[in-house]
């Protein structure tokens, strides 16, 4: 997981039994010891050495030896009582006093353990920091620090050429990200006038973490065959040279552009879907299109009274639906993987200049009949803003004990959707939504979004079935 590793495994499979290789390994480039909590300023500093170097560990509660060879000679520990505030004060420290935080993972190991001498109401609290990608991490005081093969101190560094690669560190990761975030579904020439909404989930931005992948090509192809979790199955399955693609054939073109989940050794996901659209050059293109919804007729006056024509309408009614079922494929993908509930995300809409999205809600069509028909004028949109790995949002776990964990992947969903319908023109508002339901995620109408969903679906259906016929 980092450049060096003394214990051959990751920190969250970490034992207190497993310190015990510490006895072999001396302070330097990789490892600090320190035998208590220091104050929050020398916290940072040893966070942000590691990160501005080759990355390491840094434990709490372990002595080194006085023989010069600065190995773990013992293990006082932490007081147990004492765990929680050290916690918070390491998390303080990070997020305070060094600009950018760093990026690391915290792991306790509680006694007793008779061989290490630690007792029952001690711990050691060990941290795993990654060489970070979005250096140089500065400290509070301003210096920037590193680490050093013959100390166990951070030293400051003056160096114009380590600060140069520093520098250059963070500006190659922002690269790759930018020139990864902009690769646009391939499109053939017949296929030109798709819109396409492509989510990308990563739970490593800044690439810093080194996360392998735990699946084999079976078993992915089976998942994501299945329908076990509520999604949508996948039909063509293949290996790709950085991981494995899933393609939805059924009943579309194999060789265009179908609803895909492309998966990378590193865990990240890039789900590309074509959304429903249509040219319209006569009113009467649109009323066929949207047959069977219930708020057409208000979408339909509006193109009548402008005399809109030459345009492309773009069917988003069941995108929430769609969302959700990606969610909850996601976050079982995360738990084969042995890995948290914990991802950043990151939306790119394209090819959407001067199209027009509809949703077969009455609260949207109160607001198109208020406000007028939106027109987008972006061609490609980026949800958050921005082509950075620190533009991403991060979706963290739940502390509300009154959500299920399916409520909670709703709430997620709903987020996601009113963003990107926001992008395309139609704010919270217009989904009846006031700003302090927007941010209590709880108040949002979930139900309402998920049967709308189920709607579109049979508009869509028929409308499949009609275009066969003809």
């Amino acid at each position: 997981m980092y450049g060096y590793n003394p214990f051959g495994k990751q920190i969250g499979e970490l034992e207190v039994g497993d310190l015990a290789a510490l006895r072999d390994v001396p302070e330097g480039w990789y490892v600090e010891y320190k035998q208590e909590i220091p104050n929050g300023r020398s916290i940072a500093k040893s966070l942000s050495a590691f990160a501005n170097t080759y990355g390491g560990w840094l434990f709490y509660g372990i002595k080194e030896t006085g023989d010069g060879r600065r190995v773990a000679g013992e293990f006082p520990g932490i007081p147990a009582k004492d765990v929680a505030a050290a916690e918070q004060a390491i998390r303080q420290a990070a997020s305070t006093l060094v600009s950018p935080s760093p990026t690391f993972e915290t792991k306790i190991l509680n006694g007793p353990d008779g061989e290490l001498g630690i007792g029952a109401d001690q711990s050691v609290i060990a941290i795993g920091i990654p060489a970070g990608n979005n250096a140089p991490y500065v400290h509070g005081s301003g210096v920037i620090y590193r680490r050093v093969a013959d100390s166990s101190e951070p030293r400051p560094e003056t160096d114009r050429h380590f600060l140069d690669l520093l520098w250059q560190r963070g500006k190659d990761r922002r690269k790759a990200f930018d020139k990864f975030i902009r690769t646009k579904p391939g499109l053939s020439e017949a296929e030109g006038d798709i819109s396409t909404l492509r989510i990308c989930f990563l739970p490593d931005p800044w690439d810093e973490r080194q996360i392998d992948s735990k699946l084999e090509f079976e078993e992915f192809a089976t998942f994501m065959n299945s329908t076990d979790d509520g999604g949508i199955p996948f039909d063509n399955v293949f290996p790709t040279g950085n991981g494995f693609i899933a393609r939805q054939i059924r009943n579309n073109n194999a060789t265009g552009t179908v609803f895909s989940w492309r998966y990378h050794f590193d865990c990240a996901s890039e789900v590309t879907l074509p959304l429903n659209a249509v040219q319209v050059d006569d009113v009467r293109d649109a009323a066929s299109f949207l047959r069977g919804y219930e708020f057409s007729s208000v979408y339909l006056k509006k193109f009548s009274e402008h005399d809109m024509r030459h345009f492309h309408l773009v069917d988003i009614s069941q995108l929430f639906s769609i969302i959700h079922a990606i969610m909850r494929r996601k976050r079982a993908l995360l738990s084969r993987e042995g890995m948290g509930w914990r991802v950043y995300y990151k939306v790119q809409l394209s090819n959407f200049w001067r199209r027009v999205p509809f949703v077969d809600l009455k609260e949207v069509a109160d607001f198109v009949a208020t406000h007028g028909v939106p027109i987008v004028q972006d061609q490609t949109a980026y949800i958050p803003l921005g082509r950075g790995p620190g533009s991403c949002t991060e979706i963290k776990p739940y502390n509300n004990s009154a959500l299920d964990a399916d409520s909670e992947l709703q709430v997620d969903a709903t987020i996601i959707f009113l963003n990107v319908c926001r992008a395309l023109g139609l704010p919270p508002i217009a989904f009846g939504l006031t700003g302090k339901e927007e941010e209590g995620k709880e108040h949002t109408s979930l139900t309402r979004l998920l049967n709308l969903g189920q709607r579109a679906q049979e508009v869509t259906m028929r409308r499949g079935k009609s275009q066969g016929d003809g």
